[in-house]
């Protein structure tokens, strides 16, 4: 078994071979990709009349490549990955503000993870998160292609970050609604997901229902956007009348949040958020380490003080 190292090496060497006509032609070209909490090394294979084209990453395969042992194997899974890329590449709308302002999304991330994507962006801060803005090129029940808006983007398109703000506002929720669920039913939803039998969901559903001591939501936004729901202000609304109650929300992925009744102590839902951060996500999936609560009153949403504060 290769070391990273020794894997990238081979990689960057021939990977070029195992690409069928006539990508092997096309210019490769290996530069860093911003990711959401991380940055991946990019195999971007170039095609000169789009002047673009996909990429796979260095990581992502040695991911692979560990799994299965085969270097070969990989080489040709993500040969394949590139010529699926090239068949499915979405028509880019023309960029101007008229053809895109009605495509303009915002994207909850979290702001530490993110500082040198941040550095080259339109955004604001919100708490230790922050908002920045996509052009969503095309949007179905199984796909999302964006891309993010950069400054020299902004700046070509004639808008400040004000602007993107408010058109992001108008579009995003409408493209991408969110799913309230209760947290058993949510939960239910996983374990069949994952094959668990009807069965022994159902059981455990009703367990969970029966010993539960307190009604907890999920709020989920597909396509890794679950961290947009801390700015839907009429969604924890509606969470917070069925709670009758100001709410804490635990920003438990990017798949979703999780609102439950302001009751426990912070740190106690800040430690269990963050043994699950360390423990069991993937750090592209971490959205946030802080407990963040909405206030009925106002319809606020800030990090939530700490009970000894």
């Amino acid at each position: 078994m290769m070391s990273f190292e020794e894997f990238k090496s081979k990689a960057l060497n021939e990977f070029k071979d195992f690409l069928p006509e006539p990508y092997c032609n096309y210019e490769i070209e290996v530069r860093p990709v911003n990711k959401l909490n991380r940055t991946l090394t990019g195999i971007c294979v170039i095609s000169e009349s789009a002047k673009g084209g996909p990429c796979v990453y260095l990581e992502t395969m040695f991911e692979v490549y560990q799994y299965n042992g085969s270097f070969d194997e990989t080489m040709r899974h993500f040969a394949d990955c590139i010529e699926e890329g090239f068949q499915q590449i979405p028509t880019v709308p023309k960029l101007d503000l008229a053809s895109v302002e009605d495509k303009v999304v915002f994207n909850v991330i979290n702001a530490n993870y993110n500082d040198e994507l941040l550095a080259k962006v339109p955004h604001r801060l919100f708490g230790d998160l922050a908002v920045i803005y996509r052009v969503a090129v095309e949007v179905t029940d199984l796909k999302f292609a964006s891309f993010v808006i950069d400054d020299s983007l902004a700046k070509h398109l004639g808008v400040d970050e004000n602007a993107l703000y408010e058109l992001s506002q108008k579009n995003t929720q409408g493209l991408f609604p969110a799913k309230i669920m209760r947290f058993e039913d949510h939960f239910a939803e996983v374990m069949r997901k994952q094959g668990v039998p009807e069965n022994v969901v159902k059981a455990q559903t009703k367990e969970m229902k029966a010993h539960s001591e307190r009604k907890m939501f999920t709020v989920s936004v597909r396509a890794q956007l679950g961290g947009n729901a801390l700015l839907y202000a009429d969604v924890l609304g509606k969470v917070a009348k069925k709670l009758g109650s100001d709410c804490y929300i635990i920003p438990s992925s990017v798949e979703e949040i999780i609102v439950l009744p302001a009751e426990l102590p912070v740190e106690h839902l800040a430690s269990m958020l963050a043994d699950v951060n360390d423990n069991e996500l993937r750090p592209s999936d971490i959205l946030s380490y802080n407990i963040y609560k909405y206030s009925l009153a106002d319809g606020s949403v800030k990090i939530a003080e700490s009970d000894a504060a």
